[in-house]
């Protein structure tokens, strides 16, 4: 009997348990319909009454949100900071690509080589003129010759002129026969002389000619250096080569003022003549960074070129051809409240953050922003400073 009464009881308390667990189960469930339906008809609340013409988007947040682990961050003041990145080169600041001004000519004598140092006006290379160069020294010969004959004709002319005129006062009796005689003797001498200065003058007319179109036809067979500076480069096999017109042949580069250079110049917008931007150079024995001032900006057409500033603090030998990042600032905005971008996110245009509530709940709010800057966000309105907002 003792043992049956137990057993009983045993089953009596299996089933109370067992009763309690179900009711426990379906009162969690209805707390969290009854906690998902008030966080439902409080946002349609909040929404409806931001605006009461376009409701915004409404967002439901999980109960087992408020269990999550998030990143956090604070709304604080500050510069917030737009940059942007611009490549760039060192080269020298001048150059010259040589060329022919003829083609269909022999390149006759290249008279430098490679890393040659030359003078402005130095000949570079010829081509064959044909005994050009013998021809013009004979006409320069004759011409120097009949421009002396002329000169003495034109002085035996007047002393033959001068001696009738004082025969004719001196030793005449000046009658109107003799005057007349005097008259046509002079004559007779201004016509033999004039015949042959004509001469003499169409003489150097004509050679100078033939001299003018020969010199001309020699400096177009030859190549000069503009500038001072180092022979870079020079065109294969050039020596004995036929001639092209306006084909560079040699390069010339003035390597005593280097400078950085931009070539993208739709990214000109970001330089302001005074203003220094940073310079980051990652590879070569010049790495690290430096700091360039715009060069000359009136100048700038095809490239821009830029300098360091107190280049002689750096102390550094940047080598021709030496790429970089040049990094300036677009746009700033400063002493600002701003977050980091990672907490901002956007919905129908608008954007918003995630704040965490006191009850440890996440809970939107929407702000209005500024600047979108590198590295923060400027807020202009919703967020007070020293507020947390969730990053992740």
């Amino acid at each position: 009997m003792i043992k049956q009464l137990k057993s009983k009881r045993d089953f009596a308390e299996s089933r109370h348990k067992t009763a309690l667990r179900v009711l426990q189960r379906h009162t969690s469930a209805f707390l969290a319909a009854l906690f998902l339906a008030v966080l439902t008809v409080q946002a349609a609340l909040l929404s409806g009454c931001a605006s009461e013409q376009e409701p915004e988007e409404l967002i439901v947040v999980d109960q087992t949100e408020a269990e999550s682990v998030y990143t956090l961050a604070i709304a604080e003041r500050g510069d917030v900071i737009k940059t942007r990145d611009v490549s760039c080169s060192y080269k020298q600041l001048e150059e010259q690509d040589v060329s022919f001004a003829v083609s269909g000519k022999r390149v006759s004598e290249v008279c430098v080589s490679l890393d040659d140092v030359v003078e402005k006006g130095q000949v570079l290379a010829r081509l064959g003129d044909n005994g050009a160069s013998d021809r013009i020294e004979e006409l320069e010969y004759q011409i120097a010759r009949n421009r002396l004959l002329l000169a003495h004709s034109r002085e035996n002319e007047q002393g033959e002129i001068e001696a009738i005129r004082l025969q004719y006062e001196y030793r005449s009796g000046r009658t109107e026969a003799e005057a007349q005689a005097a008259n046509e003797s002079m004559e007779a001498v201004r016509q033999r002389y004039g015949y042959e200065q004509e001469d003499l003058a169409d003489a150097i007319s004509l050679d100078s000619l033939e001299l003018e179109s020969l010199k001309k036809e020699t400096a177009d067979s030859q190549i000069y250096a503009e500038i001072d500076g180092t022979v870079s480069w020079i065109a294969p096999n050039l020596e004995g080569s036929t001639s092209v017109k306006d084909t560079p042949v040699i390069r010339i580069v003035d390597g005593s003022e280097c400078l950085f250079t931009v070539s993208d110049m739709a990214q000109a917008d970001i330089f302001h003549e005074g203003e220094p931007v940073d310079l980051r150079i990652s590879v070569g024995p010049a790495r690290g960074d430096y700091k360039l001032l715009p060069w000359q900006m009136d100048t700038w057409e095809s490239e821009g070129r830029l300098v360091f500033t107190f280049a002689e603090e750096y102390g550094v030998t940047v080598e021709m051809g030496t790429s970089g990042t040049i990094t300036a600032v677009t746009d700033k905005r400063e002493d600002v409240l701003h977050v980091p971008p990672r907490a901002v996110h956007t919905a129908d245009g608008k954007s918003f953050v995630y704040c965490l509530g006191e009850d440890g709940m996440r809970e939107i709010r929407w702000v209005e922003t500024g600047l979108h800057g590198d590295d923060s966000i400027e807020i202009i309105s919703g967020l007070a400073e020293g507020e947390t907002v969730i990053l992740r």
